[in-house]
């Protein structure tokens, strides 16, 4: 086990550096790029360079998407070397050349033309610009590995969730996603959480697969987990309160940046030469300056984005778009309220609560919330404000049921007039029903999830006890060890050796499909049927 991790740890470690290496090279041929946007003509350069930047990312992303692929057939191998089933397909993950121009546009031309209006020269605005586009375009570069990576697990049944493994000096950011370990699986399902999928421009972050439980997080993610705990947990500004002590633990100086010498010298260079064919021109009409007023801002870059794309680029409406673009950075729209629209009086205490942790960042919003929670003390002090209220009206009655402390769902079933039970099947059914195929019936979903569920305590169980699954009798009679996750308990309890016994008696309890269904579903009819089940075990444990 240690030989295999460790393994898997070199393994993470060299695919890491090959991805900085990717973005090493793609990073020289992005610069060499660079003199094509002239800062001083922008409109009539930047059509021109987004045609040669764009496929420049393309061809690299491509190559960080083929780098994971190899990674995770390899990495799974390591993991898994008694897997069950097939691996998955890793498939490359499109990023549409709307969504890079529009990053490259954002952070070169309107970063030039904004930053020349603040007071600095062209070319030092120009400098500025070239840092911020190769970090955008970086992001798009990476990320064909990094969504490899993640969709091949959400597609492996045996792949329990990912985990982010930074460059060595991670920002404050990306630290506090790290602290926060793996992502997982949801428990019946392929839904991977989309909290901690998030990259911002130059981040060198990778992802990592996780089959089991027991494996420490990779990467220094405990580190910061620890630093989180000490600093931020508690905090009325956890993120600024991480960050100050991420900076204050950095003043000797951040970890040296990883060699990137895993370039593979011998691809051949990309075309630096657009394709023969060029974009149509737009089908509609130019707008004048009031509808570029009404755009929003995406509108209004995906606008330029459009025009520039054309095969004769009208430089004149270019300018105008960017003209606009400027006037929008000189009087930027005010921050909308946050509490817009939210009826403060009408909510739970314990929204006000939620919506105050929320909050907790925005003095102004802080002191609306505190406001409200005053004058319902005030209330409360001068009398119980729920024994006046409409007994037939049911949110009220909820209402007034939450205030004294019930559960929600006994609160709920009392207020409508439902029976607790009802309603809990009812979810429960509901929560299998999300997980259904097409096709599937909910008994073929619930027997799916019961096979999803045995392959995954099979993994884990081989983890416990070294692959010391099977008993002499099991061994001897040729018996498969995953088919004693299911099945009779007399079987199980005959062939599996004591390891695997002790490990569903002290870590995790066998269950048959039977069991399985019942504490899904919790029907009358599968509750006797699974109670039946263990009466034919004898009542015995396994140890």
């Amino acid at each position: 086990m240690a030989a295999r991790l460790a393994d898997r740890t070199a393994l993470t470690e060299q695919h890491r550096r090959a991805q900085l290496g990717v973005r090493a090279r793609f990073a020289a041929e992005f610069l060499d790029l660079w003199p094509v946007l002239d800062p001083f003509r922008i409109a009539a350069t930047a059509p021109r360079w987004l045609r040669l930047a764009v496929p420049l990312v393309h061809t690299h992303r491509a190559r960080s998407a083929e780098l994971s692929t190899r990674y995770v057939g390899e990495y799974r191998r390591l993991a898994l070397p008694r897997a069950l089933g097939p691996a998955p397909v890793p498939a490359p993950v499109p990023v549409s050349s709307d969504a890079v121009r529009t990053s490259l546009l954002v952070t070169g031309p309107a970063t030039i033309r904004r930053r020349t209006r603040d007071g600095l020269t062209v070319a030092e605005a120009a400098r500025v610009a070239s840092v911020r586009a190769v970090g955008a375009a970086s992001r798009h570069v990476l990320d064909g590995g990094r969504d490899l990576v993640r969709e091949t697990v959400k597609a492996d049944r045996l792949a329990l969730g990912w985990a982010r493994v930074s460059d060595g000096s991670p920002c404050a950011f990306c630290a506090m996603l790290l602290s926060r370990g793996p992502v997982y699986k949801s428990a019946h399902g392929a839904t991977v959480a989309e909290d901690g999928e998030a990259y911002h421009d130059g981040c060198a972050c990778q992802v990592v697969p996780v089959y089991s439980l027991d494996d420490p997080w990779p990467g220094n993610g405990r580190e910061y987990e620890k630093l989180w705990q000490d600093v931020a947990a508690g905090s009325r500004d956890p993120l600024n309160a991480f960050r100050q002590a991420l900076k204050d633990r950095n003043t000797a100086g951040p970890a040296p940046e990883p060699g990137e010498q895993l370039v593979d010298a011998t691809a051949p260079e990309p075309d630096r030469e657009p394709a023969d064919t060029e974009p149509d021109a737009p089908a509609t009409g130019q707008l004048d300056d009031a509808a570029l007023t009404e755009l929003d801002d995406d509108a209004l870059a995906d606008e330029f984005a459009r025009w520039s794309s054309t095969a004769e680029p009208d430089e004149a409406y270019l300018e105008r778009v960017l003209t606009e673009m400027d006037r929008r950075e000189a009087d930027p729209e005010p921050d909308p309220d946050p509490l817009d629209g939210v009826p403060l009086d009408e909510l739970l205490d314990s929204e006000l609560v939620d919506l105050y942790d929320e909050h907790a960042g925005n003095p102004a919003v802080v002191a609306r919330i505190e406001a409200e929670l005053a004058h319902r003390d005030a209330d409360r002090e001068a009398g119980d404000p729920w024994l006046d209220y409409d007994h037939h009206d049911p949110e009220q009655h909820l209402d007034a049921l939450l205030a004294k402390g019930w559960d929600y769902k006994d609160a709920y079933a009392e207020a409508y007039n439902l029976d607790p039970a009802d309603l809990d099947r009812q979810e429960r059914a509901a929560a299998v029903d999300a997980q259904r195929i097409t096709g599937e019936t909910r008994e073929q979903t619930v027997r799916r999830l019961y096979d999803e569920w045995v392959a995954l305590q099979y993994i884990e169980a081989e983890n416990h006890t070294r692959g010391h699954l099977l008993s002499r009798a099991g061994e001897a009679a040729g018996i498969d060890p995953l088919s004693l996750f299911s099945g009779t308990t007399a079987r199980a309890r005959k062939y599996a050796s004591e390891d695997l016994q002790r490990f569903w008696a002290e870590q995790a309890p066998r269950q048959t499909l039977t069991e399985f269904r019942a504490a899904l579903l919790n029907r009358d009819a599968d509750v006797v049927a699974a109670a039946r089940t263990r009466m034919q075990g004898n009542g015995r444990d396994f140890l």
